[in-house]
């Protein structure tokens, strides 16, 4: 392969890196928003309240960390490429290996989202 051909690989690959940042994003925010809507709109009642609290709680937290995840994946990603281009790369390999932390924690905040707010949905049933 050419040095043009990977750059061009290079570039294409941090588009799609891009993309999947902004796709982790959307996830955690629009997951949180859709989550205050959707008690905003059937208030917990029963004898569940305490419990559907904690858990609505428990998910907007893991949501927040999804979502702070996301937006300091960007910063990370960002310092990646400056020292790469900088030619420090024992720094932009750290900065590299925080950013798929910053992405698994990201997920892992997503999911356990979804796992509390399943919770908090089947306690107000």
């Amino acid at each position: 392969m050419t040095p043009q051909e990977q750059q061009w690989h290079w570039g294409e690959g941090t588009k799609y890196a891009i993309e999947g940042m902004k796709a982790l994003l959307l996830l955690n925010g629009g997951a949180a928003i859709a989550l205050l809507t959707f008690i905003g709109s059937h208030a917990p009642s029963g004898s569940n309240k305490t419990l559907i609290a904690q858990a609505i709680g428990n998910s907007l937290i893991s949501f927040g960390v999804g979502t702070v995840s996301a937006a300091t994946t960007f910063v990370a990603g960002y310092l990646t490429q400056l020292y790469y281009g900088n030619g420090s790369t024992s720094t932009a390999i750290r900065w590299h290996q925080l950013t798929y932390v910053l992405v698994i924690v990201c997920v892992a905040g997503f999911i356990a989202g979804v796992y509390f707010a399943r919770s908090a949905v089947i306690a107000s049933l």
